[in-house]
């Protein structure tokens, strides 16, 4: 298994110990599985996310001069970091569903 950890905007490769954000190809199984752990900021998440669409579809270059990943499943494990349902809502009423009328006078 190769890890990969995501530094300053990048991908490098890592041991596998690392703890910040990571993506773990697995050429066997022909999967990358990208790990967010807790307390990751969206923008991070964001940008680690669209690098690790691209290494799925284009590969990684590795020091070895091998280049791994292309056309692998990305699988996404996000412990602690998913959005909460209430933040994918918005929390103003819309006009079409707000009774007329509703309003009582006093």
């Amino acid at each position: 298994m190769i890890v990969l950890e995501y530094q300053d905007g990048t991908f490098i490769e890592a041991n596998q110990g690392s703890s910040g954000i990571r993506c773990e190809v697995d050429k066997t199984t022909k999967k990358i599985k990208m790990i967010l752990p807790q307390g990751t900021n969206l923008i991070e998440r964001r940008t680690a996310l669209r690098l690790a669409d691209t290494v799925a579809r284009s590969g990684y270059l590795l020091s070895t001069g091998e280049r791994v990943g292309i056309g692998f499943e990305l699988v996404i494990d996000e412990k602690g970091t998913a959005i909460p349902e209430r933040l994918k809502t918005s929390p103003r009423v819309s006009y079409s569903s707000a009774t007329i009328g509703s309003v009582v006078d006093k």
